[in-house]
């Protein structure tokens, strides 16, 4: 296995449990996206994947009600508990990402807010499956030969994403879906 497939392997279920976990909580979730980058001999290299989504802004959190932080500390222990439950080790890039942006949010690890991500997945297994297969088919079909140029792409949409895990916008009233 190339490095790029050993990345797209653990990124894939990260990413779904970041999406499924945030949608489920109330956090809004926007799409996924796939940053594509091409090497010195335009080959195809490990690309971050970004989810859509929003994060409070430092000098909110004190104003931003706890309801809203836990929600958030879930949405980010989901990429790791879709890696924990597929059985498919997690990349430490990724990981170290998520862990700074929990630090801003909350004092619990990367481990505990995974370990509370982990019950909402089981609990959905199927839109996590649904959902899976929906960032790989639109990999698979965004990557075929000879592939895109370098650049950011779409591969789901709010609309995609809607049909498969419809946003929770019962929870928070107050934040503003698009």
């Amino acid at each position: 296995m190339t490095p790029q497939e050993r990345f797209i392997e653990q990124a894939i279920p990260h990413e779904t449990g970041h999406i499924l976990v945030g949608r489920v909580v109330g956090i809004p979730i926007y799409g996924l996206d796939h940053i594509v980058i091409r090497g010195p001999n335009k080959e195809v290299v490990a690309g971050n994947f970004a989810t859509k989504t929003v994060s409070p802004r430092p000098d909110a959190i004190p104003l931003t009600p706890a309801t809203v932080l836990e929600a958030y500390v879930s949405m980010i222990g989901g990429g790791l508990a879709g890696n924990i439950i597929t059985k498919i080790a997690a990349d430490e890039h990724g990981l170290e990402k998520d862990r700074a942006d929990l630090r801003v949010v909350s004092p619990k690890t990367l481990e505990q807010a995974a370990e509370q991500a982990m019950q909402i997945i089981e609990d959905n297994m199927n839109a996590f499956d649904l959902l899976r297969e929906a960032i790989m088919s639109s990999y698979t079909s965004l990557m075929k030969d000879p592939g895109p140029e370098a650049g950011r792409y779409t591969l789901l949409t709010s609309r995609a994403l809607e049909q498969i895990c419809p946003q929770n916008k019962t929870r928070f009233p107050g934040i503003a879906y698009r």
